[in-house]
């Protein structure tokens, strides 16, 4: 299981690459995925709003 720093820097280095590489969407959401899975899905919203995935299309949603 990884850190979360590590799932978290994981999409912080993706976030510049959302307009020019095709997947990046894709390894964002998996990543909060995990996040979800692995430490909450309170974790993976707080994540959405700390890196401001909120401004790029992501929401938080309910429930564990």
């Amino acid at each position: 299981m990884a850190l979360l720093a590590d799932r978290r820097a994981a999409i912080e280095d993706e976030i510049p690459n959302l307009d020019t590489h095709e997947f990046s969407h894709n390894i964002i959401s998996l990543e909060l995925r995990l996040i979800a899975d692995e430490f909450g899905v309170a974790e993976a919203n707080r994540a959405v709003e700390d890196l401001g995935l909120d401004q790029l299309g992501w929401s938080v949603v309910n429930g564990e």
